[in-house]
């Protein structure tokens, strides 16, 4: 008997689940909350390649995503597809385009190359020793060729491994044959007992098709903490998740702590380097890049955008746009207006030759796009919420990416 009522426990359970899940879903649709397009200037084709995810918070909560197909909800989803959708656009795409090579994958979009042939996959699995340390770190790679359906899957053992306490994945890149893992690797902090929270920024280079480490180079270290001084060290890649790039940036931030007069704690940025890295050379040089593009609190973006190193301002009108390319050492700069100064800080991305502005705010997102290099308006617009639970709405940006 007793076998039966834990059955029909099982049962009641599930109905109240699946039947509290229509009813949030009923409720969701008797509340219908729409983006209308609302287009000041440029022509709307520019959004096409455009996804933009968010949530709106008011009456009630729901997050969205916009793309050129429209606007989907989550609670407008079946059950079945709200456990398989991950509602990060680009995420959604892979796992639909290729289901099984994604299975059992990360969500961290760092970890993965597309280019019109390839799809790769890299990370570093690491043992907890259960005391104070991650053990055996291990590259795992996955490349699929697309057309013919082949794939290279393999593991490899991570060099000098006892030097590090931890590694994590920080970009992928495929060029001629080899795959380039980039990596922060914290640095075991016995080896420099004076010294806290030091780190190395490495490649791995692979030949895909003898699935061989060719070379490993150390690219930037990281000092961490020493005495009032600390450093912070992070890659300056494109802004779109899964770029090609022939060029990798990274960034070494120097910060002292003070302290004022009335006994407060400051931290106050005091240096900045840059190091260029050549995936075709596989050479590295130091940047001199001038502090007025590079330094200050109001620098809030930093990217990679073909051979240009974009620095986004935040300024008392709106934005100013600089750029450094690597190559020539040309310096640009053009400010761009905002149509108010509510809501969230702006969130750029860039893609091709054109750069994406997104906001949020009360019941609306106002997107921008510019042409990179001249600074040309291509399309001004906002995409306004209507409904009946529209009032006093806010609405927030958390991710945008171009196809």
């Amino acid at each position: 008997m007793k076998k039966y009522w834990k059955l029909l426990t099982i049962a009641i359970i599930s109905v109240l689940v699946i039947s509290t899940f229509y009813i949030q879903k009923a409720i969701a649709n008797e509340s219908p909350m729409e983006f209308v397009l609302d287009t000041y200037s440029g022509d709307e084709a520019e959004l096409e390649k455009l996804a933009i995810s968010g949530w709106y918070q008011g009456q009630y909560n729901e997050s969205f995503t916009i793309t050129s197909d429209g606007i989907e909800y989550p609670s407008h989803d079946s059950l079945v597809e709200q456990l398989v959708r991950t509602y990060s656009p680009k995420t959604d795409q892979l796992i639909e385009g290729y289901r099984g090579f994604m299975r059992g994958k990360t969500m961290d979009l760092r970890q993965l190359y597309e280019d019109e042939k390839l799809l790769a996959f890299a990370t570093v699995e690491s043992d907890w020793d259960g005391q104070s340390r991650y053990n055996d770190h291990t590259f795992k790679i996955d490349v699929l060729q697309k057309g013919e359906k082949e794939r290279f899957t393999f593991k490899k053992t991570v060099p000098n491994q006892q030097d590090y306490n931890y590694m994590y994945v920080v970009d992928v890149q495929i060029k001629d044959g080899q795959l380039s893992i980039f990596t922060r690797n914290d640095i075991v902090s016995e080896k420099h007992a004076d010294k806290f929270g030091q780190s190395d920024f490495r490649v791995y280079r692979f030949d895909i098709a003898s699935e061989k480490l060719i070379s490993e180079d150390s690219l930037l270290y990281v000092e961490g903490q020493d005495g009032n001084k600390s450093f912070n060290g992070e890659i300056i890649s494109a802004s779109t998740p899964m770029s090609q790039t022939d060029y990798v940036v990274l960034k070494k931030t120097e910060y002292v702590e003070t302290q004022s007069e009335f006994g407060e704690m400051n931290t106050e940025e005091t240096g900045k380097e840059y190091m260029l890295y050549n995936l075709s050379t596989m050479e590295k040089k130091e940047l001199n890049i001038p502090e007025e593009m590079s330094m200050g609190s109001e620098v809030y973006s930093e990217f990679m955008l073909g051979t240009s190193i974009y620095f986004i301002h935040r300024t008392q009108d709106g934005l100013a746009v600089k750029s450094y390319n690597i190559n020539d050492q040309q310096k640009n700069e053009f400010t761009i207006e905002l149509p108010n100064d509510e809501g969230d800080t702006p969130s750029v991305i860039a893609k091709g030759e054109r750069i994406y502005i997104m906001g949020g705010g009360l019941n609306e997102v106002p997107i921008m796009v510019y042409n990179a290099q001249t600074g040309q308006s291509l399309y001004e617009g906002t995409y306004k919420l209507e409904g009946k639970q529209v009032q006093d709405s806010f609405i927030s940006v958390d991710g945008i990416f171009v196809d």
